[in-house]
């Protein structure tokens, strides 16, 4: 459970955005439902990878996002070696960031996914106005949001890259820990 979290973003030039969350404790990820299905094939395994190595230095998010659609999203892997679980730094970052980015937005459901034996994460959370789809890097401690609502006629989605900086107290005072 987070004791503490902050979730702070910057716009960068196209309106994308780079989200820290700060906690105090480490959130566990605890299974939801019993263990099914297979692990990954390879061509899956290697479109992680991929977007593992990008996330740090991308500066262009919708690409990113565009390549976890095409090659993992798309994947007829996916859903046979995901395994749908709670991850509380997941539920925490997009609830708290979902509404910075379309003010209104009431969360109303989330759904967070493994991909068996990647430590590699997908889901969505549906809100009030609008649909945040994210996939997160648990080695790395990093990862991709996109907001957007798909009904209000704008055809806008925000991008923004999510890490997890853990803090501890050191006689009173918070020290940030390396990722």
């Amino acid at each position: 459970m987070l004791e503490r979290s902050n979730a702070v973003h910057t716009a960068g030039d196209d309106a994308d955005a780079a989200v820290t969350l700060v906690a105090m404790s480490t959130p566990q990820a605890t299974e939801t439902e019993p263990t099914t299905g297979s692990l990954p094939p390879p061509e899956l395994l290697a479109a992680i990878e991929t977007i593992r190595e990008r996330i740090p230095t991308v500066t262009e998010f919708s690409d990113l996002f565009e390549v976890f659609d095409e090659q993992v999203v798309r994947s007829p892997a996916l859903w046979s070696s995901s395994e749908r679980r709670r991850h509380d730094v997941l539920h925490a970052i997009v609830h708290q960031v979902a509404p910075q980015l379309r003010p209104g937005f009431v969360p109303l459901f989330d759904s967070f996914f493994e991909i068996r034996g990647t430590d590699f994460w997908h889901g969505a959370v549906t809100g009030s106005n609008g649909l945040a789809c994210v996939f997160y890097d648990e080695r790395s401690r990093m990862g991709m949001m996109a907001m957007c609502n798909p009904f209000d006629g704008t055809g806008m989605t925000h991008f923004v890259r999510i890490t997890r900086v853990l803090t501890t107290a050191l006689d009173g005072d918070e020290a940030r820990l390396p990722n």
